[in-house]
């Protein structure tokens, strides 16, 4: 007995490996009444196998016109499948309220990752030379006005160098300079590295 038909079988969003997508069919009542029914969902793999089958209860009364049903799918294999919507009046009575509609559909492989950004290892070194006795060295890297790392040295010994190493992992282009500042009770001198581009 048809008292419905099954207008339009959907999956949204578009199916992909291992994310979940919804199954929706609407209906349309052709014999207004009271029915209590069952939806059937069930999806095919490309080889034919069923990979799905969901069912559920639904109530139809007088005044409805049309009505939906849906279930969740989550695809673990890519290729064509093929969707099957059924409305029967139970599975103790399987008699067909509706004429089954079928829909095909292409499960799209599973999204790679991004890789992760690979590390740039930023090295600042400063040597200290003749004029400031045994120095305080800080060195400091700069993007722009902005500080990315700092590091102090005390009391470092003429001819010695010291060296400052920043791991950026930040993905883009950067354009850096470092500056390197000597200081003890004498004096001070400040000394600035010309400007590098980078990308990660």
């Amino acid at each position: 007995m048809i008292i419905a038909e099954i207008t339009a079988v959907r999956v949204s969003p578009a199916p992909v490996v291992g994310v979940k997508s919804t199954i929706s069919a609407d209906a349309r009542v052709l014999v207004p009444g009271d029915y209590t029914c069952i939806w059937i969902f069930q999806v095919k793999n490309p080889r034919g196998i069923i990979v799905l089958f969901k069912e559920y209860p639904v109530s139809i009364t007088r005044i409805m016109t049309t009505f939906t049903g849906r279930t969740d799918w989550t695809p673990t294999e890519s290729g064509v499948h093929t969707v099957e919507a059924y409305l029967w009046k139970s599975f103790v009575e399987p008699i067909p309220y509706a004429h089954p509609k079928t829909i095909t559909v292409s499960v799209a492989p599973a999204v790679a990752p991004p890789p992760a950004p690979v590390a740039k290892i930023v090295k600042l070194t400063g040597k200290v030379t003749a004029g400031i006795p045994h120095p305080d060295v800080t060195l400091t890297l700069w993007e722009g006005t902005v500080k990315l790392k700092e590091d102090v040295h005390r009391a470092v010994a003429p001819t010695t160098s010291r060296t400052l190493e920043y791991v950026d992992t930040r993905v883009g282009s950067h354009v850096v300079h470092g500056v390197m500042v000597l200081r003890n009770v004498f004096g001070e001198k400040s000394y600035t590295s010309p400007k590098v581009t980078y990308s990660v």
